[in-house]
């Protein structure tokens, strides 16, 4: 993809949630608060280690760290099982 959307937040009646409604209505009437971040048009599913990757992939890992609060352990490059890379 040329630029890949990460959800951050919502809002609902003005307000901004930053975490999942857990209310089927709130959640229907919501609308989803994205960060844009360059996607990266490269075949990744080569790479056996974390320094292999395109810079906007790494920087779109970084990101999903931060947001999420914690490490990203694995990353899947491709359908095979020996397409992952462990990033410890």
């Amino acid at each position: 993809f040329k630029k890949i959307k990460v959800a951050v937040a919502y809002t609902y009646k003005g307000k901004k949630l930053t975490e999942f409604p857990s209310d089927i209505e709130v959640l229907s009437n919501c609308k989803v608060v994205y960060k844009e971040m360059p996607g990266w048009n490269k075949d990744i599913s080569s790479a056996k280690t974390f320094a292999q990757l395109p810079k906007e992939c790494k920087n779109y890992i970084t990101t999903l760290e931060k947001l999420i609060g914690c490490k990203i352990a694995c990353i899947g490059t491709g359908q095979k099982r020996e397409q992952m890379i462990f990033k410890v």
